[in-house]
């Protein structure tokens, strides 16, 4: 089981979170990968930390370029791996010791083309008590394999264990790169890249084997990318941009189940953004998603007979408490309480 891995990590400003981020991987007990750290124009010292590392490891490999997105930083970080398998790691987030070693493991006994595994999300003030509790334990939980025709309906089930991220995974080479075609992330999208490029992927088609184990540490903090509201105000940025180019898709290939989830999910996105912008006090951020949510009741694709949802978005009380209800139910599905 001696196959070589690729991991890599793009960045921008991490100086904070890049050093625990790699040491994650370091730790790792599988020892046969390298490192690719991807510098985006940072303008704080996650650079010279990178350049600290690399000498103290010759497993680092580390690359700078101007500011051109996530999108191109993993871009450069395919270009230059050199593994037979792929793992794509945030510069804030971490892996579990076992990752690599797990992930290879049942890739290797199922022949799978990825696979996957569920994760944690942490606020970044409550990382190392989680760390020093669960996140060590040993990698025990249950697995279940999907054949590609499974994997293209569970794609559009966003709660799904995070199928529409790059993230939480593990990638056989050939997948992304193969006679037929080359699969690159789209240069400008920032928000969402990610779910376009498996969308990609899935239409291909591969077999995946998913674990309920959760060993991705996923770090939220202010300067996470998709917590930036920055992101709503800039006009020249669509943030919901991937939930209408897929929707858009799915309605030219006829498949219309496909096509109302898309549109389901950019309609929840949007009303959820829009009440927790409302409850931050984000007053110029409310004003860009009302024009949104205008546009969306008004398009073709909006069905009038959604009373609900023109009623949860205007008024903040419904909205918070049907989502409570929701919650709960879902707890309850899957016998948690």
């Amino acid at each position: 089981m001696n196959k070589f891995i690729s991991i890599i990590i793009p960045m921008y400003n991490l100086e904070t979170y890049i050093s625990d981020c790699v040491q994650s991987v370091l730790e790792q007990t599988y020892p046969y990968f390298e490192v690719l750290l991807i510098d985006d124009g940072s303008e704080d010292h996650t650079w010279e930390q990178c350049v600290k590392m690399q000498e103290q490891d010759s497993r680092i490999r580390i690359f700078r370029q101007d500011r051109k997105g996530v999108s191109c930083a993993r871009n450069r970080g395919l270009d230059e791996a050199c593994g037979e398998y792929l793992v794509f790691l945030d510069g804030d987030d971490m892996l579990h010791p076992a990752f690599l070693e797990e992930m290879l493991k049942r890739a290797c006994q199922t022949g799978a083309d990825m696979v996957g595994c569920n994760y944690f999300t942490i606020p970044t003030e409550k990382v190392q008590k989680e760390i020093s509790s669960n996140f060590r334990d040993s990698f025990s939980g249950q697995w279940i394999s999907m054949s590609a025709e499974q994997v293209r309906d569970s794609f559009y089930k966003a709660s799904h264990w995070g199928l529409n991220m790059v993230t939480c995974k593990l990638i056989k080479r050939e997948l992304i790169e193969s006679n037929e075609k080359i699969y690159r992330f789209v240069p400008g999208v920032s928000l969402g890249e990610d779910t376009l490029f498996m969308y990609e992927l899935v239409q291909k088609g591969f077999n995946l084997e998913l674990t309920d184990v959760r060993a991705y540490l996923y770090r939220m903090h202010g300067e996470s990318a998709t917590h930036t509201w920055e992101n709503y105000i800039n006009k020249e940025k669509d943030p919901f941009f991937i939930h209408k180019k897929l929707r858009d898709c799915a309605y030219r290939d006829g498949e219309m189940k496909y096509a109302e989830k898309w549109e389901n999910s950019y309609l929840s996105a949007l009303r959820a953004r829009y009440h927790r912008a409302k409850k931050d006090g984000q007053k110029e951020v409310c004003a860009r998603l009302r024009e949104e949510a205008d546009q969306a009741m008004k398009s073709r694709y909006f069905n009038k007979s959604k009373v609900l949802y023109s009623l949860t978005f205007h008024i903040s009380p419904l909205y918070w408490t049907c989502s409570f209800i929701s919650r709960v139910l879902r707890k309850l599905m899957r016998g948690i309480i």
